[in-house]
């Protein structure tokens, strides 16, 4: 995958998102759809980190191998880890609810995977040009 495909899963991730967001709040208690929305906002938060970041960070490991470039990982998901903590703490939301809604970026990844596995190698939205089936022998 590129960084094109990393755009389309954060707008994927947003598309996904607001489906789900507008489902929960149809179809599930409060605080559970409450739970959704706060779960899709973080999710789609630390996605945007992510796609800001990577790139630079691939750049970077092509030169000098990466390096230390993955310790910034660790504050990230710390500050991650807590404002779940927090929302869990002091919003009148459902874990089962964030869990779900923090859980689309799952299912982004999964439809661009499928997305770019099944493009052909010449399609110029798959950049690298590598052929998937590679490993297959004419015979």
């Amino acid at each position: 995958m590129d960084v094109n495909s990393i755009r389309r899963i954060e707008r994927l991730n947003y598309m996904l998102g607001g489906v789900l967001i507008a489902t929960a709040a149809l179809l599930m208690p409060r605080d559970t759809a409450l739970g959704v929305l706060v779960g899709v906002v973080l999710a789609c938060a630390n996605f945007s980190i992510m796609r800001r970041v990577i790139p630079g960070w691939m750049r970077a490991a092509s030169h000098n191998g990466g390096g230390a470039r993955g310790l910034f990982l660790v504050p990230k998901m710390a500050l991650l880890m807590l404002a779940v903590v927090l929302a869990l703490a002091f919003l009148p939301i459902a874990a089962e609810g964030l869990a779900i809604g923090f859980s689309i970026f799952l299912l982004s990844i999964a439809i661009e995977t499928v997305r770019y596995m099944s493009s052909s190698p010449a399609d110029p939205s798959r950049a690298d040009g590598n052929d998937s089936g590679a490993g297959d022998s004419e015979r």
